[in-house]
């Protein structure tokens, strides 16, 4: 927990179920914090800098502020449970519910998270305690998000996006509300031997074990296109301008990096073009992750992501002098018209499901 010397933080996040945009709610012990990698990088209002150039000055003499950029980035280690997947439900736009396993002790439960058209009034209040002051982002709209794994490492988790102020008092929530928040775990960590990759072309089988490559290093973006609004908010004494919740400007875009540390029976490189018929080949691919046994659960802590459509977009052959070439393809993952083969109701995107002991949604 956080000490009077600001050693350690508490980073707590929680959605806001109903209320209006710029209004934040309370953190309290009923929360489940998030563990970060460190302070939250842009856990700041910056205001755009506006100079007052006019005629008959010398030097630069006054400098107002002008749009208020809010974009913070929570940086963490991925993990088989926790608050942390709540950015990720509300990127997606989608968290539907279901019973994994079933045994002695209880119930896991698989979280099913579909790519939507939009995740609008999807937002909730982000807060950051060092042990000597709190900063209160009232309302925080996830935006993107990164999952990088490589070998020998840790799945990590990186968040995007727009707040609407940062406020170094909170309105909502103190120190001591703050102080009391409960990590969801410290453990459950999401290694990268722990992953298992899959790829075929989009109109074959099924994808089985034959199917599996060798990787060194899995990449995945998503991004929605959304930019603050920021608009007239007169006569409020120093608050001339209002960010105003972000919405969808454009397509929301999802692109999976994979690295091989050595050439692989399926060539690749040719399917950067068009083939035989004149048509782009295009794939499918799924990564799971197995995690841990829950004890008494019935089941082990578990991460899958579909891609039921794939088109390699680009190919890095990295050989430096006489060491061996790795390889880096970057894959465009787009909506296919209907599932392939083994993806029963994949079409979007990509579909992710987590299977953990939360029960409750991430998204509501």
């Amino acid at each position: 927990m956080a000490t009077a010397k600001g050693r350690d933080i508490i980073v707590a996040f929680r959605k806001q179920a109903s209320g209006s945009w710029g209004k934040a709610v309370t953190l309290n012990t009923a929360l489940l914090g998030i563990k970060t990698l460190g302070p939250v990088p842009g856990m700041m209002a910056k205001p755009e800098e506006l100079l007052d150039e006019a005629a008959g000055q010398s030097f630069p003499e006054f400098l107002d502020g002008g749009n208020l950029e809010v974009r913070p980035n929570p940086n963490m280690e991925l993990r088989y449970d926790g608050q942390l997947w709540a950015f990720v439900a509300m990127v997606i736009g989608s968290d539907s519910t279901a019973i994994g396993t079933s045994a002695s002790m209880g119930t896991m439960t698989d979280h099913k998270m579909d790519v939507q058209k939009e995740n609008q009034y999807l937002f909730g209040t982000l807060c950051e305690f060092d042990g000597l002051s709190v900063k209160e982002i009232p309302s925080f709209k996830p935006t993107g998000f990164s999952l990088t794994g490589e070998s020998g490492k840790f799945w990590t988790l990186v968040v995007r996006g727009i707040g609407d102020n940062c406020l170094t008092s909170g309105a909502a929530n103190s120190a001591g509300s703050l102080g009391s928040v409960t990590y969801v775990s410290k453990t459950l960590r999401v290694p990268f031997g722990a992953s298992r990759f899959r790829m075929n072309n989009d109109n074959g089988g099924a994808l089985a074990n034959s199917d599996k490559l060798t990787v060194t290093k899995i990449s995945i973006e998503f991004n929605r296109d959304e930019a603050p609004d920021f608009s007239a908010n007169g006569p409020t004494a120093g608050a001339e301008f209002q960010t105003q919740e972000p919405i969808e400007n454009n397509f929301p875009e999802c692109t999976l990096s994979v690295s091989f540390p050595y050439y692989i029976s399926t060539t690749l490189s040719g399917d950067l073009g068009v083939g035989a018929t004149g048509q782009p080949q295009y794939k499918k691919a799924d990564l799971t992750i197995t995690g841990p046994a829950a004890t008494g659960y019935g089941g082990s802590y578990t991460i899958t992501m579909s891609f039921p459509k794939l088109r390699i977009i680009d190919l890095v052959e990295d050989g430096d002098g006489a060491n061996k070439i790795v390889r880096e393809i970057t894959c465009k993952a787009l909506y296919r018209s209907a599932a392939p083969t083994g993806m029963t109701g994949i079409q979007n995107m990509v579909r992710l499901i987590v299977r953990n002991l939360t029960s409750a949604p991430y998204n509501t």
